[in-house]
């Protein structure tokens, strides 16, 4: 694998760990923005101090033998929490960070039904869709004042689009709110590229979507009025294929498939465009000050995501074709998937926020962001649980093994085939046919826990994980 840590220019700048080292990168950097000699030998020292402290790349061996000793449910750190039978086959399962305590499954009758994560305990079941949803949901949790003065109260919200038709649903019982026909915006209508993203607040409501015509449309709804429509629309004059990222400071990133960012504002304001010379097609990561935006070359670029200037990029093994994982309990580190479907990497990258002082205390400091990969699992393809020690995945064609991988190391610790638990396994459960899905999901904060199985016949099966393993 190749580990390549390069400079970008202009203010703010970036220095990174990898195979050009720090000193090369910054008289990149130096020859485009033009500093002093004694700029130069400043700016040199700082480098040179960066590669002292720079830290190995470890690669993890790709053998799919190398998955650790086989483990068995009765000594393993999971145990069986809870199991139900859906009325259908399962089309769609997905978590959302933004309601952590619900688990959701869209069934082949096209109902959306929403299952406590906890207690597998039914909380409520949509009407049928008319079609079922190719694109991903989005729940949101909002604020509303309450009956009492300082009292606020959670309504939360569902977004879904099943064909041409936006819907929001009450998160809390599944009722519908509104509804709103995407194909009448618009003289040629509105195809959905992307599932939808809501900004603003529950009287400013905004829902990005892009579409196949290379637009960003943004849905309004008035709570007094009651009324739907299009509050503006932006061409992009690429398709819009990674889905739409929402900050909460009221920013929304949106990245078409021919390689640029947008950052647009709630009111039909273009702040920046960042451009990557490759096409795109997974979301960035947004942390902080700072956006992780992988692209089909290979590349990972490092942007201050308030101006779109890029501080830092890394070359890795292959297009990055997901969007990258932060955890809330490592602000060090970020994850990142590359690779096509059935040879995807799993790379840990560590990043450092740093800054280069000049010796003319009138410039401003040179804000850097160092990044370098850690460690790399191959043939891994979904984060189906994570705890502050392990990530859960599962290995390409084997949807039935979950793989444990050390945070700190990347080694695989152990594994565990799940069908062998279950019905006509030899193991001691005797529940669920064979694995057909298993909820893929990312917890930032590491506290669900738990791995949801679901088998043809829509049964689904959870199992909890208790302690710190």
């Amino acid at each position: 694998m190749s580990t390549l840590a390069s400079f970008a220019h202009r203010r703010p700048a970036a220095s990174c760990f990898g195979a050009m080292t720090a000193v090369s990168a910054l008289m990149v950097l130096l020859a485009t923005t033009g500093c002093s000699r004694s700029d130069d030998r400043a700016a040199q020292a700082s480098a040179n101090e960066a590669e002292r402290r720079q830290a190995p790349t470890v690669l993890v061996p790709d053998a799919a033998g190398l998955d650790g000793p086989a483990r068995s449910l009765e000594d393993l750190p999971f145990e069986y929490s809870w199991d139900l039978q859906l009325p259908s086959p399962v089309h769609m399962s997905w978590k959302d960070p933004q309601l952590p305590e619900l688990v959701f499954f869209q069934l082949q009758n096209g109902q959306i039904h929403a299952i406590n994560a906890r207690s597998g305990e039914t909380q409520w079941v949509t009407r049928r869709l008319h079609r079922l949803l190719e694109h991903p949901a989005y729940a949101r949790r909002l604020q509303r004042s309450g009956e009492r003065t300082g009292e606020t109260v959670n309504d939360d919200r569902l977004y879904a689009i099943a064909g041409d038709t936006l819907f929001c649903f009450d998160a809390v019982y599944g009722q519908l709110i509104w509804r709103h026909d995407l194909a009448s915006s618009g003289g040629r209508g509105f195809l959905p590229s992307t599932g939808p993203v809501f900004q603003g607040s529950l009287g400013s409501q905004r829902i990005f979507i892009g579409d196949w015509e290379g637009r960003v449309q943004v849905i309004a709804h008035d709570e007094e009025t009651r009324a739907t429509y299009r509050e503006w629309q932006w061409n992009t004059h690429a398709v819009p294929v990674a889905q739409p990222v929402a900050a909460t400071d009221g920013l929304t990133y949106v990245a078409d498939i021919e390689g640029f960012l947008h950052c647009f504002a709630t009111e039909r304001d273009l702040r920046w465009s960042f451009n990557s010379v490759s096409r795109i097609s997974a979301p960035p990561l947004v942390r902080g000050r700072t956006a992780y935006l992988g692209s089909q070359a290979n590349v990972l670029h490092v942007l201050n995501r308030l101006s779109g200037e890029e501080i830092a990029r890394l070359v890795l093994d292959g297009p990055v074709t997901r969007q990258p994982m932060a955890f809330s309990g490592e602000s060090d580190r970020i994850y990142v998937w590359t690779g096509p479907s059935g040879r995807r990497s799993l790379h840990s990258i560590r990043t450092l926020p740093d800054e280069v002082q000049y010796r003319d205390v009138d410039k401003f400091p040179l804000e850097i962001e160092r990044v370098q990969v850690d460690w790399s699992v191959r043939n891994v393809d979904r984060l189906v649980a994570s705890s502050p020690r392990h990530l859960f995945v599962t290995r390409p064609g084997r949807g039935d093994r979950v793989i444990a991988i050390n945070r700190r190391s990347g080694q695989v610790d152990w594994h565990w085939d799940i069908d062998r638990d279950r019905a006509g396994g030899d193991g001691r459960m005797g529940r669920g046919g064979r694995t057909q899905q298993i909820v893929d999901y990312h917890d930032p904060r590491d506290a669900q826990r738990s791995i949801f199985t679901i088998d043809a016949s829509g049964y689904v099966v959870a199992y909890r994980l208790f302690g710190q393993f």
